[in-house]
This record gives structure tokens, sequence and C-alpha cells, in this order.
């Protein structure tokens, strides 16, 4: 049997996810641990991984005057990026819409 290219899997299984949520909804406590032991794990490699490049990258970035320069385009950066809340604005990150959907759903 020939077997499906990783990308059609995953949209399958997108897809899949999306049904059983929006049709079998009450059946979804049953499998609401596999998402957390998903997430769980997924932090337990990602945060090591980050930490280590970012590690790696100060370590390789030179001298001090680099690595300031540097730092001062990460803060402005964020300065300029992040919502605040005390400006009136009406962009919002996507993960806080799609936390704000969750939670009302549940």
């Amino acid at each position: 049997m020939k077997k499906f290219p990783l990308h059609w899997q995953i949209l399958v299984a997108l897809i899949l996810g999306i049904l059983f949520g929006a049709f079998l909804s009450d059946y979804t406590n049953y499998v609401d641990w596999m998402g957390d032991l998903f997430l769980r794990a997924l932090k337990m490699i990602i945060i090591p991984l980050i930490m280590s490049s970012i590690i790696s990258g100060v370590a390789n970035i030179g001298s001090a005057e680099n690595l300031g320069r540097l730092g001062l385009k990460t803060l402005l950066y964020y300065a300029v990026s992040y919502p605040h809340p005390q400006l009136p604005t009406n962009r919002e990150g996507a993960f806080s819409t799609c936390a704000r959907a969750l939670t009302k759903t549940r």
C-alpha cells in the first residue's frame, strides 16, 4: 500500500480534528489529554532548543559592541511590534484571539 506524503497526512488529520470538535464536542473531554501531552512534550523540546540557539548566537556575535547593537535592535523591535494595552489599537495577536474563542466554548 502506498503511503501518503506527510503534508497530506497532516491536512487530513487537521480536517478530521476540526470535524470531531465541531460535531462531537461532547466527547472532546475524552481526547483532550492527548493535546495536553503533546503541548507539554513540545515545550520540553522547544524551550531548550531556543535557549541553546540564543546562547550559541550570543557566543558567536563577536565583540560587545555588536552585542549591544543587536540588543538595542531587539528592544526596539519589541517596543514597536508588541501591542501595548495603554495604546488604543485594533490589532491583536492571533493567539490571544484564538485563546479567547476557545475559553468561551469551554
